[in-house]
């Protein structure tokens, strides 16, 4: 297998030699999902990327039936500065979050700090947008309960305990297997007096659920921790293990991870917990060390079939799914380390795409790297390791289509910094090379770029960082669309019309950003620009459908210790700026994307480097991460 990229350029030569590609040839697009974003709250919206409660929408996936799947996260915090409950909509700004212990990982892929005798506030929901439906309702959020999740409402009462995700579906037109991972909910011990903790059994599960049906858990192999004492005799304790329903493909076949064991060090801090001669129940405990981090599970990649309503049992030992191979063979394996692999996508052929710990070329040191598995006759499968090249730290591949050509992305220094490429692969071909396309340049720039699917017409979505204006990792980042059979790359900002940007044209056809204008808690009217950039694009179906992420403008409003301010007037005072603006920031929402009629044309109002300068001071913060799917390791082995 051989390397194929053209060597990078540095930013002085790209400026100089750079020729950026036409966009001319390419579909143009408009967003077709966030007609009420702007809109006064008071009109309850329903078309704003998200659910109603919530202040972030991520679009994870769609399918070819323009059906989506998306995740909504963040209830704002709803007590005011003065500690009453705040009765008025906070949907037109960007307010403080309530406090939540959301997720046990967060977006660098590390435990969040939180505490066992701390009630678990649940903040990440899912939901469905059917764009077949009717033209009123078309790409309407639609929540769906997992695990016994309420829909999300503000104020929060605090009742809701689990965290639900979805990542993948197929296409059964009437009811689509549905996908994805989810936590379980809060337990409570008060066996201590005067002392309530607070733990769950396990902290990330994957399900599957065949339309409105109830899901089913995908239970991974490991859950339980078996303890010996002195005298020989065992007792298990829970655990939780860890899974995750990533893909699903028109076969039923699930593709994913799971645990499958425990480090040893693991297993030190259990012991500890069970030994432990304090009053802490052994569970909060267990609870308090999977917070911090320091239960780490063995991770394989799996498959998992569904069929008749149900996942199919294993004869020969009653468990479910199948374990793919590692890219380690079992006699290199230390029981010492930890190694990890995931499936992350499938295709119709039952090809997984994944990564997986391996020893490059039969070396001494660790890699995490793209790789695919292969299905035998006989229903195991063999994996295959995709080499990226010797000088890349490691590498991912997320998305695989019916023809076997895998996109994913690695790492690599180029001109001193760490940077992300995005890459193709045919595993179809014998002896293919890892191709990473030009981007904006004819020949490779040194911009950070993630490859997240593939359509069967070979269409490639993803991000990219949108300026060289630094070298830092903070560049702003644009959803991209790239065509492989004609390798022509373009910003999906610049295929867009130019009312899904946020302008409107006057009667003698000149274009404006349109405004907004927003009442302050003061009394004040302002006036701000509607803006909404698409920072990454998710998912492509058959149709050229899109569904990703846009990052929306809103004022945000004043607070004082963590809680909005709320004027005489009954409304949340608004931050304003030394130049008498509001203050602004951006929240992400899920943004849908269709191909524009043939009458329209892309817009060319305003230019790049207008992206994320913002009236009245305003900040930008990059937010944006898949929630939990892309599961980093913790420990260096």
């Amino acid at each position: 297998m051989t390397f194929t990229v053209n060597s990078a350029l540095s930013l002085v030569a790209v400026g100089v030699f750079g020729v950026l590609q036409s966009a001319t040839a390419a579909d143009v697009y408009e967003v077709v999902n966030l007609d009420e974003v702007y809109n006064s709250s008071d009109t309850s919206p329903t078309l704003t990327g998200t659910l109603s409660a919530t202040q972030s929408g991520f679009g994870m996936v769609i399918n070819n039936n323009d059906y989506a799947l998306g995740t909504a996260t963040g209830i704002a915090n709803g007590t005011d500065s003065d500690g009453n409950t705040i009765d008025v909509s906070l949907a037109d700004g960007i307010a403080p979050l309530e406090s939540s212990t959301v997720a046990p990982l967060d977006s660098s892929g590390d435990s969040t700090t939180m505490s066992n005798k701390t009630e678990i506030v649940a903040s990440q929901f899912v939901f469905t947008a059917d764009g077949s439906g009717e033209t009123t309702t078309a790409w309407e959020p639609s929540f769906v309960s997992i695990n016994g999740q309420a829909e999300p409402e503000f104020p929060d009462d605090g009742s809701n305990t689990v965290d639900s995700y979805y990542y993948g579906i197929n296409d059964t037109v009437s009811s689509p297997l549905k996908v994805g991972a989810m936590t379980a909910a809060q337990q409570t011990d008060t066996s201590v007096e005067d002392e309530t903790y607070y733990y769950r059994d396990y902290e990330l599960r994957g399900f599957v659920q065949s339309g409105d049906d109830t899901e089913l858990e995908l239970t991974p192999p490991y859950t339980e921790y078996t303890y010996t004492y002195d005298d020989e005799s065992t007792d298990d304790f829970t655990v939780g293990g860890y899974s995750v329903a990533a893909a699903v493909n028109n076969n039923d076949m699930i593709a994913g991870y799971a645990s499958t064991g425990l480090s040893s060090s693991s297993e030190t801090y259990l012991d500890a917990c069970i030994t432990s001669t304090s009053d802490e129940p052994t569970a909060a405990c267990i609870q308090d060390e999977q917070y911090d981090g320091n239960i780490d599970y063995q991770i394989r990649a799996y498959v998992w079939e569904y069929k008749d309503g149900a996942i199919v049992i294993n004869d020969d030992d009653d468990t479910i799914g199948t374990e793919l191979p590692l890219g380690v063979d079992d006699e290199d394996q230390s029981s010492s380390k930890v190694y990890y692999a995931q499936g992350l996508a499938i295709n119709d052929s039952d090809y997984v795409a994944g990564r997986s710990y391996v020893y490059r070329n039969n070396g001494s040191t660790l890699y995490y790297d793209a790789a695919y598995w292969s299905p035998n006759d006989d229903g195991s499968y063999t994996y295959n390791w995709i080499n990226t090249g010797s000088s890349t730290t490691e590498s991912v591949a997320k998305g695989i289509n019916n023809d076997g050509i895998v996109v994913g992305s690695y790492t690599k220094y180029i001109n001193s910094y760490l940077r992300s490429k995005f890459f193709y692969y045919d595993t179809q071909t014998s002896g293919s090379s890892v191709v990473t396309p030009n981007d904006f340049y004819s020949s490779t720039s040194d911009l950070s770029s993630e490859a997240y699917d593939i359509n069967n017409s070979n269409q490639v979505v993803g991000w990219i960082e949108s300026k060289e204006s630094n070298t830092s990792s903070n560049r702003p980042k644009s959803g991209f669309l790239y065509n492989m059979d004609d390798q022509e790359f373009n910003d999906i900002n610049d295929l867009l019309t130019c009312s899904s940007k946020g302008y409107e044209q006057d009667s003698d056809g000149n274009w404006s950003r349109k405004q907004v204008t927003v009442t302050s808690g003061t009394g004040e009217v302002f006036t701000y620009d509607q803006d909404i950039d698409v920072v990454q694009t998710t998912s492509i179906n058959d149709n050229g459908v899109i569904v990703g992420v846009a990052m929306v403008q809103k004022p945000v409003y004043q607070t004082s210790n963590g809680s909005v301010v709320i004027g005489d007037n009954g409304l949340p005072n608004i931050e304003v700026a030394g130049n008498g603006g509001p203050v602004t920031s951006a929240v992400p929402r899920m943004v849908v994307l269709q191909k524009a009629s043939s009458s329209e044309t892309a817009c060319t109002e305003g230019s790049s480097s207008e992206n994320y300068t913002r009236e009245g001071a305003a900040s930008f913060t990059w937010l944006l991460f898949l929630p939990l799917l892309w599961f980093r390791r913790r420990y260096s082995v």
